[in-house]
């Protein structure tokens, strides 16, 4: 999954460069946060949750995971 994550984070920015770049700044800054915010905090949640799992003995590594996805879907 983080490889998909990783995918979907540059070509967003590929396609916010390139829309910036034909001179519809606004547009590109509108379409990055809801392209990016997601697959960032997969990445995110992948490199955290196994150090996260050390603090809880309850909480495994893939609650931190599903927990902070889900804390991005929020947002």
């Amino acid at each position: 999954m983080e490889t998909e994550s990783f995918v979907v984070v540059v070509l967003a920015l590929l396609m916010c460069y390139l829309t910036a770049r034909s001179g519809k700044r606004g547009v590109a800054l509108i379409l990055l946060p809801p392209l990016v915010i997601v697959p960032l905090a997969n990445l995110l949640a992948s490199a955290l949750a196994p150090r996260l799992d050390l603090l809880s003995a309850s909480i495994t590594a893939n609650y931190w995971r599903v927990l902070i996805v889900l804390v991005a879907l929020a947002v």
